[in-house]
């Protein structure tokens, strides 16, 4: 992790980076509350989201990748007033997506602040899932912490 925080200061100082546009929700919505206020935030209706990374760059979230070999899961931190999200790669681009969404979930409901790991009352957030798809019920009724890793 070292490495890609020098890296991130190297990049913080050559390129102009987009603004950050990331709500601030504190601890007073649920994760689905949430997910849907983002959405509002952003504008962006209900149709799926195609690439959630890209979507997070764009809006002044810095992503990195976790070496394969490196036995660390997906994590997110804020490093002055930029948040940061670290992807473990040896997890399938599907749960990726979610990883990705969880962390932003962190990131919108414990703010600048330190990021609070109590994931076992975490759900997964469901912010690519439009409000109105069968398949969020299914998803805002799991705990991502116990039905995607072990232990």
């Amino acid at each position: 992790m070292a490495i890609a925080l020098i890296l991130h200061k190297w990049v913080e100082s050559r390129f102009a980076l987009p603004p950050l546009d990331l709500p601030d929700f504190g601890a007073e919505l649920t994760p689905e509350e949430a997910a849907d206020a983002v959405r509002g935030h952003w504008k962006l209706g209900e149709l799926p989201i195609k690439n959630l990374a890209h979507l997070l760059e764009v809006r002044g979230v810095c992503l990195y990748s976790i070496p394969r070999d490196v036995a660390i899961a997906t994590f997110s931190l804020w490093r002055q007033d930029r948040p940061l999200i670290f992807l473990d790669t040896r997890r399938s681009a599907e749960d990726a997506r979610f990883d990705v969404a969880h962390e932003l979930g962190h990131l919108v409901l414990h703010g600048r602040g330190s990021i609070k790991r109590n994931t076992r009352s975490m759900r997964i957030f469901v912010f690519p899932v439009p409000a109105e798809a069968p398949t969020r019920t299914l998803l805002s009724g799991s705990d991502a912490c116990d039905c995607r890793r072990p232990g």
